[in-house]
C-alpha cells in the first residue's frame, strides 16, 4: 500500500510515488487521483489509465516533449473532469 497521492509517469510506463518507488498501474487502478507525466515522456500508451475511475488531475511537466496519447489512453476516467494537452501532441488516439 502507497501512503502517497502523488505518482509520476516517466518513460517507458515507469510510474513512481513520491518517494521514488515504482509502482504498478494494476495496484493504483481504483486510488488514483493524481498524476504528474514527466517532460521526458513522449508516448501515452493505449489504456494507459483505462479504468481508473478516481483519476482526478492530469499534470504535464513543463517543457512536456509528449508527441502521442493512444487510443483509451483515460478511457473510463470518471473524475477526470478537464485536461490540458501540451501544444507538443501530434496524435492522439
Amino acid at each position: 500500500m502507497h501512503n502517497t497521492e502523488e505518482y509520476t509517469l516517466y518513460a517507458f510506463g515507469i510510474i513512481r510515488d513520491s518517494t521514488g518507488q515504482e509502482v504498478d498501474i494494476n495496484t493504483l487502478a481504483k486510488t488514483l487521483k493524481h498524476i504528474n507525466i514527466a517532460a521526458e515522456v513522449q508516448i501515452i500508451s493505449d489504456s494507459a489509465f483505462l479504468g481508473c475511475e478516481s483519476l482526478e488531475s492530469v499534470r504535464f511537466e513543463e517543457g512536456s516533449q509528449l508527441k502521442s496519447i493512444g487510443m483509451d489512453a483515460f478511457w473510463n476516467c470518471k473524475a477526470l473532469k478537464k485536461i490540458e494537452i501540451p501544444a507538443s501532441v501530434e496524435i492522439i488516439g
